[in-house]
């Protein structure tokens, strides 16, 4: 999940130099991608990756609570 965070600075930075340019053609485009791009992973990547992440917890909790149950009851 750090992978999406570097790509969320790294188009950060893209735009913070987009914005610093002048407003001639290939920077416009560049910019209007850039942005679509930025704001797709905030409303659909990182959501995702909160469902994916709650899934994985979940499913170690399930597999500690079976290991668990598997040594208390190899105790008695």
């Amino acid at each position: 999940m750090k992978s999406f965070f570097w790509l969320i600075v790294v188009y950060f930075f893209i735009l913070m130099w987009i914005g610093s340019e002048h407003p001639n053609s290939p920077f416009v485009e560049v910019g209007q991608v850039g942005t679509l791009i930025y704001f797709t992973l905030f409303l659909v990547l990182v959501p995702m990756i909160g469902i994916i992440e709650n899934s994985l917890f979940d499913i170690g909790l399930h597999q500690s609570k079976r290991t668990t149950s598997n040594v208390s009851s190899n105790k008695n």
